[in-house]
């Protein structure tokens, strides 16, 4: 939505970049990566037609428009949370709503009973439409067709160099990748480090991939 040729999708980046005067944590604090945020500073500047925030050795200042801009723009954002919440308490148990979920095989074993129960205690109006992950998650996630995705964080799986600035993510937890052979056949020792780096993987690397491919095929 425009309010005078306004973004306001950027009214509350422009308060946690002057608020943060950092464009690396104003990127962490709202999800953003940090080239998304800096084109969202670089649209606020030619808005304004000022910088707004402005180096100074290793670290970044505001200009007098910035320190003008800050307190007005907070209290922007308060009148605009309150108006959120005047509205009715959110009951979960009143919700009734489909959600489509995009989640990687073996994390449907992992994570999805649980998610299930949970709702079915909380929100017994919900319903899920769960799939797995294919090549065309990200442009139906970016699309609003999906709600959430589930996956290792590999944009490569989806032959990008990264995820989309309009995707925000957050990091649940590692999942390392274990290799099960006969100890009397794999070398362990030698095979406790990266198979990228250590010549024990790369020579059996044709093994490697036999071995996934028939692993997520079973």
């Amino acid at each position: 939505m425009r309010l005078k040729g306004f973004d306001l999708n950027l009214l509350p980046i422009l308060y946690v970049l002057l608020a943060e005067r950092s464009i690396v944590r104003a990127a962490e604090r709202v999800g953003l990566s940090q080239p998304g945020m800096s084109a969202a500073l670089q649209r606020l500047r030619q808005y304004f037609g000022d910088p707004l925030l402005i180096p100074n050795g290793r670290s970044l200042e505001l200009s007098s428009q910035g320190v003008a801009l800050l307190e007005p723009v907070r209290e922007a954002l308060q009148r605009v949370d309150g108006v959120f919440e005047a509205q009715p308490a959110f009951s979960p148990r009143a919700l009734k709503r489909e959600f489509r979920i995009v989640m990687a095989d073996f994390l449907i074993a992992a994570v999805l009973p649980s998610i299930l129960t949970q709702i079915a205690v909380s929100a017994p109006g919900v319903l899920l439409h769960v799939e797995p992950v294919t090549g065309a998650s990200v442009r139906r996630l970016t699309a609003g067709e999906v709600d959430l995705c589930f996956w290792p964080y590999e944009p490569r799986l989806f032959h990008l160099e990264a995820l989309p600035d309009t995707v925000r993510r957050k990091v649940l937890g590692p999942a390392p990748w274990i290799c099960i052979a006969a100890s009397d056949w794999l070398d362990l020792p030698e095979a406790r480090t990266s198979w990228r780096s250590n010549k024990w993987f790369r020579d059996r690397a044709w093994w490697l991939r036999m071995w996934s491919r028939c692993g997520s095929a079973c």
